[in-house]
């Protein structure tokens, strides 16, 4: 073989040289460890990062709750005091000094309801006629009309007995002197009058200490944003975000939320350049919302550690691969390499050639066979007997190698196994909570039974009264009657009166013919007597004509005496006409008064049917607040035994690879029990 084809030879021996394969072997390995590490952190990422999404949403929507069931209480307050009647009649009369005792009695009753009440700072009752209750401070002018006319009293200006929250106005935190650090809301309702108001403040601070509660991690976001775009603000954030307030309200992501029709959510954003984990909720129908930015660095460092023990166990694995394998290829590639140069001056015919080689592997058991055929077997069995010692103290390292990669894999293991305990324990505590909610939601359902109930009997008293209001109508239309009846008689007895007086006239007239008459009489007597005898029969006529006189003045006086008796009677009859025209008037007022009474009932115990109306929709609402928070809480117990199972996941996978380490040990145990035997076998070899 020429020096050409010689040097073609090792060229194509380089190409496929040991070292390379072994090389390209240890690097199989090294890239399933990183494939490994690669998708346990991905697995261990989406997992981790959604379920602190969802746990992270849940408490925002928790909060939103609390915050719903204090602003009902105050819209509950401000109704029982619009409906407290000592209260309106307060707004409506003069003052004088009961009123003065009755504004010390209702000033005494806000500041009770304020030590009561913890979402309640302050309690204003502004009237138009200048009466004004404050808890704050006491003010003497008329701030009704004012208010009015401002932005937040203008639904008010349209519609007198409105209700609605809004939440800032620099009128009312002058003319009150309260300080809007104070509060976080304003509720304002009208009385049904439409002649007062009363303002109830939301106390900021409660808003405060449960935005406080929220642990999002250092350059984290809370606060509670109103309908007309104030921003309440956590205090531990208040260095963070008092030079660029408003933060949320200019935000297009805000918009977005305020858009859909979902009450709570959450969008990776970005916000002044970086990403952020952008969360909200709203709070009932108050229009208010909690919102939360979160940076991106918080929510992936809850994997941080999953990440640098991943990421520190496949770099230590994959350096020590390839610090084994490039040591081992390239001295195998050396001792091969002498092993050629020496073999090639044998085949030239130097037999003086000895193998010296340093190394204590395969190699030197190669060059003691070798040497043997030059030297004796004595040599090889030597070099075999210190090749097998060369065998036990690899496989010795090779298991110390093995037993530390088994305990960073244990490491791993109770890891991940503490992350399921505690993943499965919320899940516990989360069906606990749901028991407790399904308890309160019976006594709400009690609570709505009774009102039902209530709503029954008012409605039974309506209907009672609506059938008196239908019996005092009829009641009226007779007195009516009788009044007219009445009316009638008193008619007649004038008439009659009238034709007594034209009776009395006619006797008047027939008295003074009756004296005519018997002047007559008297004159034909007179001249009778002057005729003498001829005048007897003329004088009988005259006596005749003088006694009917006489009879006629007899009779007119009977008569007259019968008028005027008749005259008295109706004079009486009159009178007690006119009195009883006067128990009928006195009877129709009556009537008018009690169908006053019936009709002012009417509407009492329809304003009753109209609360008893409100606080049924009122625990309608909590029992619909009482169904999503046990839907929340289901969420929270789904979110938890998801993290759960992805720990479960994780976990065997990591057991997996524990097994495949405790192989890689037992082999090693088995390569040093070989080596063992190899020594017994060489032993029994006798070199003297």
């Amino acid at each position: 073989m020429d020096h050409g084809s010689k040097k073609r030879g090792y060229e194509t021996m380089k190409k496929k040289s040991i070292a390379i394969k072994i090389i390209a072997s240890f690097m199989v390995p090294v890239c399933s460890v990183i494939i490994l590490g690669v998708v346990s952190y991905n697995t261990a990422y989406h997992a981790i990062v959604k379920s602190y999404k969802k746990s992270s949403l849940n408490a925002v929507e928790m909060s939103c709750e609390y915050l719903q069931l204090g602003f009902h209480s105050i819209e509950a307050t401000g109704l029982q005091y619009v409906l407290d009647e000592t209260i309106e009649s307060f707004t409506k009369s003069d003052v004088d000094v009961n009123t003065s005792k009755l504004e010390k009695n209702i000033r005494k009753t806000l500041k009770a309801k304020l030590v009561s009440d913890d979402f309640i700072d302050q309690i204003h009752i502004i009237s138009r006629n200048g009466k004004i209750i404050s808890t704050s401070s006491k003010v003497d002018q008329n701030i009704y009309d004012a208010f009015l006319k401002t932005k937040e009293g203008s639904d008010l200006s349209r519609k007198s007995n409105s209700s609605y929250w809004f939440g800032d106005s620099e009128y009312l935190n002058k003319v009150l002197a309260t300080s809007n650090e104070n509060y976080a809301m304003r509720y304002v309702r009208g009385f049904v009058s439409g002649k007062a108001c009363i303002i109830l403040d939301a106390k900021s601070s409660v808003v405060k200490d449960v935005l406080d509660n929220f642990d999002f991690g250092e350059g984290s976001i809370t606060a509670l944003i109103t309908a007309d775009g104030r921003e309440v603000f956590s205090p531990s954030k208040k260095e963070e975000t008092r030079d660029i307030n408003p933060i949320f309200s200019n935000q297009s992501f805000y918009m977005q939320s305020l858009d859909l029709n979902e009450t709570s959510g959450n969008m990776d954003v970005r916000y002044q350049g970086e990403k952020y984990l952008y969360l909200y909720s709203k709070v009932g129908e108050e229009g208010a919302m909690v919102c939360a930015l979160i940076p991106e660095k918080n929510v992936i460092g809850q994997v941080s550690d999953i990440k640098n023990i991943t990421m520190i166990i496949v770099l230590l694995s994959c350096f020590i691969a390839i610090v084994f394998g490039i040591k081992m290829a390239s001295g195998i590639q050396k001792t091969i390499h002498y092993f050629i140069k020496q073999l090639h001056k044998v085949s030239e015919g130097n037999l003086s050639v000895q193998l010296k080689i340093k190394r204590k592997d395969e190699f030197l058991l190669l060059s003691s066979g070798i040497n043997t055929m030059i030297d004796s077997m004595k040599e090889l069995i030597d070099k075999v007997k210190m090749q097998s010692t060369s065998v036990t103290e690899s496989s010795v390292e090779v298991m110390q190698s093995a037993e530390i990669f088994t305990k960073l894999t244990q490491c791993i293991t109770e890891s991940i196994n503490e992350i399921q305990m505690g993943a499965t324990q919320q899940a516990t505590d989360s069906g606990s909570c749901l028991n407790q909610m399904d308890a309160l939601s019976e006594k709400i359902q009690t609570v709505g039974k009774k009102t039902a109930e209530i709503s029954i009997i008012t409605s039974e008293t309506k209907d009672s009264i609506e059938m008196g209001m239908g019996f005092m109508e009829m009641l009226d239309v007779k007195s009516k009657k009788t009044k007219e009846i009445t009316r009638e008689i008193s008619n007649h007895m004038k008439r009659l009166e009238e034709k007594s007086s034209s009776i009395q006239k006619i006797v008047e007239t027939i008295n003074v013919i009756a004296e005519q008459t018997n002047l007559l009489s008297l004159n034909a007597s007179i001249e009778a007597a002057r005729a003498g005898e001829y005048g007897k029969g003329f004088a009988v006529v005259a006596k005749e004509i003088g006694s009917l006189a006489e009879q006629s003045v007899h009779s007119v006086k009977e008569i007259e005496k019968i008028i005027y008796e008749i005259q008295t009677q109706t004079r009486d009859a009159v009178t007690v006409v006119k009195e009883a025209d006067c128990v009928v008037k006195d009877q129709e007022k009556a009537v008018e008064k009690t169908e006053e009474s019936f009709e002012k009932l009417n509407s009492n115990v329809k304003k009753l049917i109209d609360n008893v109306s409100l606080i049924a929709e009122s625990i309608g609402n909590i029992n619909t607040a009482r169904a999503d928070t046990l839907s929340a809480i289901e969420n929270i117990s789904a979110v938890s035994e998801e993290t759960a199972s992805a720990a479960i996941s994780v976990y065997d996978n990591t057991c997996g690879q524990l097994e495949a380490v405790h192989a890689l040990y037992d082999l090693s145990k088995v390569l040093g029990e070989n080596a063992k035997s190899l020594d017994c076998v060489i032993s029994q070899f006798r070199l003297e």
